[in-house]
């Protein structure tokens, strides 16, 4: 049987980032190798740092005519197209990508990331939330990160049921088995911060959790932002329980998580969606600590493979961390929630989705 060629339309690193990282990972992916040939148009701006809400500018109209215009180059090539976009890109020259491949009658596959398109959409003149409804019913399967969204374009956009199809992000590995029990846990919870190091991921009031708390350490992995640098820092120095670790890979995420008792994760980001960091715990054996926000609650299930917290909450966080220390336990059955749920998140089970509407 031959393959069907597709153009995949998406964000590589840099930045280190949800979009960049699961688009990487779908890349990779040997199931979709197997069946799919992949031409591939990368659409990072290639900063540094990446961010939710920043206006647009001159570059971004620069790259949009230069995805256009080699996108364009592909129009008679490929059976379809796969656009993996943020909420912005998905309203802008993402609308222009799918007119131009259903003008010439491909298949047009568009996976959202995040939250954010709900709120950002409503903020649009009301004359062009209608235009771009009318381009987004012509695409064939929206793929949508979260709950939220799924029912957003269901209910406010107009798509058919059979149009919105769930995909959260996966892992191409297989998940790890339930970690050894620790005699050392019923001393000291090891605990670890993976993602972009910023205030609004909450790594504030991680810090402010751990002053004067002997049984509670963590260390920090990511990429810090600049404008949270100096006060970040300034508080690691004066904490002993405190590590910043530098950047880490995707490919040793899992490995190192591995190595801890649980990953902390309270964010308030705005565009926070299914975290591949969460999934990241889980396929490691670790449970996580988040937030009640946004979508969180619909991956990490408070007291099933995790905990969850109010936003901007340390005295929560530390309470919550501190009963593990206190009764192991209740630790252990998180493990083995987080255990179970990575099961759901596999590469066969996630991208089954996938090839099944190619």
């Amino acid at each position: 049987m031959e393959r069907k060629r597709y153009l995949a339309i998406g964000p590589l690193p840099p930045p280190i980032g949800g979009d960049t990282v699961s688009f990487s990972r779908l890349l990779q992916s040997q199931l979709l190798n197997e069946q799919v040939e992949l031409d591939v148009l990368d659409t990072s701006r290639k900063d540094r740092e990446s961010q939710i809400g920043r206006r647009l500018q001159l570059k971004d109209l620069m790259n949009g005519f230069r995805f256009f215009k080699q996108a364009f180059s592909y129009r008679k090539k490929v059976d379809g197209v796969l656009i993996w976009s943020n909420s912005r890109f998905s309203y802008t020259i993402g609308l222009i990508l799918i007119a131009l491949f259903k003008l010439y009658r491909k298949k047009v596959i568009l996976k959202l990331f995040g939250t954010s398109l709900p709120a950002l959409f409503k903020r649009l003149p009301y004359i062009y939330q209608r235009f771009a409804a009318i381009f987004f019913k012509k695409v064939d399967y929206v793929l949508p990160q979260t709950t939220s969204v799924v029912n957003f374009f269901k209910e406010e956009v107009g798509l058919r049921a059979e149009q919105v199809v769930p995909f959260p992000n996966f892992l191409v590995q297989e998940p790890m088995e339930l970690k050894p029990l620790s005699v050392e846990r019923m001393k000291k919870l090891k605990a670890i911060f993976v993602g972009q190091v910023k205030e609004p991921k909450g790594v504030f009031d991680i810090l402010a959790a751990l002053e004067g708390n002997e049984q509670l350490s963590c260390d920090f992995y990511g990429t810090i932002f600049e404008k949270d640098r100096a006060a970040f820092m300034e508080q690691v120095e004066k904490l002993e329980n405190a590590t910043y670790k530098g950047e880490i890979s995707s490919e040793q995420v899992v490995q190192t998580i591995r190595e801890y008792d649980i990953l902390l994760l309270p964010s308030f980001y705005p565009g926070e969606g299914y975290p591949g960091v969460v999934i990241e715990a889980f396929f490691a054996g670790v449970p996580v600590l988040a937030t009640y926000w946004n979508d969180l609650s619909d991956i990490v299930i408070n007291h099933y493979n995790g905990v969850l917290v109010p936003i901007q909450s340390p005295e929560k966080i530390r309470s919550k961390l501190a009963k593990f220390v206190e009764q192991p336990t209740r630790l252990r059955l998180l493990e083995e929630g987080a255990t179970e749920a990575a099961h759901k998140y596999t590469e066969k089970e996630i991208l089954g989705k996938l090839l099944a509407l190619l």
